[in-house]
């Protein structure tokens, strides 16, 4: 709206151009001399991630006699960056749904499978998504499995979304075929910040949940290192639909001063860092996996302290001027 306020008072003087344009470009300002000034980024050397983009096309990733292989990729890829002997931890994340069965139902093939890669005789975690159940409910989710088999932690997405996990006012509409899902998922309650034993936590957020940051407000602590978001965007093909997702993590790793990890089953998968920068990727279409080590978040960051309460005082400021302004040029009329 500045431009359509600058261009209606531009008839009275400077000032109120001025005044209205201010705010924007000290931000501006500030903003560029942060990011001209940080400071490279640093790394937890005890804290070994490892991210694996299977790269499983949506048309076949379903097929009961395909599952066997999907799985031995995954597998296979997550044990390519293992070997360290100073590593306190190691997390391998799989993407939305890598595990292609319903937990607690299949309970034990997912604890075979995790036991071809973690080393029960260290900290090894496995994070990955998965469909699960509780109480007749589904629930798009990510498990925590470590090392000794255990799942240790779940997490239920809570924000779905609309007609692709579930059909809003679906007694109210016609029964189409289209319309006609055999299950709706159901929303987790609440969000808790993932702890990897006592060394750190992070953040899990499932697919598009990375546009909202209300929900990662929810869930931080002094602890939270990582923001963790996996995702199937394999739905969207050669779109602009991955490449615009894998940009909410960069500017959630901004506001928060948090670095994301972004985990997808056709791409895009990395690293950003606290100040939005791509560290390590893996492109869409492309099979692989990437390791690096714990990197470290800011102390702090502006928007962490104040979230949205910096755009209200902002459009307040604004709404302020333009009536002060208002009354000077019904005056001078």
């Amino acid at each position: 709206i500045l431009p359509i306020l600058i261009v209606k008072y531009k008839k009275i003087s400077i000032l109120p151009i001025i005044l209205f344009l201010t705010p924007t470009l000290f931000l501006f300002i500030k903003s560029y001399d942060r990011y001209l000034n940080k400071p490279y980024p640093t790394f937890n050397e005890s804290h070994l991630i490892n991210v694996i983009q299977p790269n499983i096309k949506q048309e076949i990733k379903w097929i009961n006699s395909l599952k066997f292989d999907h799985h031995q990729k995954l597998i296979d890829l997550s044990k390519l960056n293992q070997e360290d002997n100073n590593i306190l931890s190691i997390l391998n994340i799989w993407p939305e749904t890598a595990f292609l069965g319903v937990y607690p139902r299949d309970k034990n093939l997912l604890q075979d499978l995790s036991q071809k890669f973690l080393n029960p005789k260290q900290n090894e975690f496995l994070f990955t998504g998965s469909i699960s159940t509780h109480n007749n409910n589904y629930f798009n989710s990510g498990l925590l499995v470590n090392s000794n088999s255990q799942i240790k932690n779940i997490y239920n997405k809570n924000i779905l979304v609309p007609f692709g996990e579930f059909i809003p006012l679906k007694k109210l509409l016609p029964r189409l075929d289209y319309f006609e899902n055999k299950i709706d998922f159901s929303n987790g309650d609440k969000i808790n910040a993932i702890a990897i034993n006592n060394y750190y936590k992070f953040v899990p957020l499932i697919c598009y949940e990375i546009l909202f940051s209300n929900l990662i407000f929810k869930s931080l602590d002094h602890e939270t290192s990582i923001i963790i978001n996996i995702t199937n965007d394999a739905w969207f093909g050669n779109s602009i639909g991955p490449i615009q997702h894998f940009q909410f993590s960069k500017i959630r790793a901004v506001e928060f001063g948090i670095p994301v990890i972004r985990v997808a089953n056709t791409g895009y998968s990395g690293l950003v860092s606290p100040y939005g920068e791509v560290l390590k990727k893996l492109n869409l279409n492309e099979e692989g996996s990437i390791s690096f080590k714990l990197i470290n978040k800011l102390n702090d960051t502006i928007f962490r302290k104040y979230g949205d309460y910096l755009l209200i005082i902002l459009i307040t400021l604004i709404f302020v001027i333009n009536i002060l302004f208002k009354k000077i040029f019904l005056k001078r009329e």
